[in-house]
């Protein structure tokens, strides 16, 4: 289930279980979490009882238009394009997620360490890409975020991406350990989600 937020940001909601059982179980036909916000659930035990079965996570949206630069010979989106597609948007993910001035102050920076693409489908000339950026897992050295460029004009998947990369401190060049302030920084708890913080 996804519930979509302003600004092309977003929170993946993984479930345990379907929900629309879930909600039939307690008495409301929860279709979105909308729906509970609006039904004023949040502070009843039902509300804790059914957020506890959700792993919350953000996701980045973030579109691209096809330019004639990005194409090659043939008319086709060069693959060397789509490591760049996916760059940007993982910047405006670590504009949303990261707190640049707490990681210029412990003098770290992020570095790519790898990248698995699969390229599925061509792209053209001004077509429409949607770009995402979901954190997979996270390491004790290294994090691994997922990425979607997809075609929104059929809403075909063009190419997708897993992308590791480690913070890295600039004084010695070497990976420092992902501890909890870290992970904090990289992450967004549940309570940050509207409305939750009265909880």
């Amino acid at each position: 289930m996804f519930w979509a937020c302003p600004n092309g940001s977003g929170f993946t909601l993984q479930v345990l279980a379907l929900p629309i059982k879930i909600g039939r179980a307690v008495g409301f036909p929860l279709q979105s979490l909308t729906h509970l916000l609006s039904k004023n659930l949040l502070k009843t035990n039902i509300f804790y009882s059914f957020i506890a079965i959700f792993k919350v996570q953000f996701k980045l949206m973030h579109t691209i238009k096809v330019r004639g630069f990005h194409c090659d010979m043939f008319g086709y989106v060069n693959n060397v394009c789509y490591l760049e597609f996916l760059e940007e948007a993982r910047w405006e993910w670590l504009n949303r997620m990261g707190d640049f001035k707490y990681f210029e102050k412990k003098n770290l920076s992020f570095v790519v360490v790898n990248i698995n693409i699969n390229y599925k489908r061509p792209s053209v000339l001004n077509d429409e890409l949607l770009v995402t950026v979901v954190l997979k897992t996270i390491g004790t050295k290294s994090a691994v975020v997922h990425q979607d460029i997809t075609r929104l004009s059929d809403n075909k998947i063009v190419a997708d991406a897993d992308v590791t990369f480690a913070m890295v401190d600039n004084k010695t060049g070497k990976a420092v350990e992902l501890d909890k302030e870290i992970r904090g920084k990289l992450t967004i708890p549940t309570d940050d989600l509207t409305g939750f913080g009265n909880l």
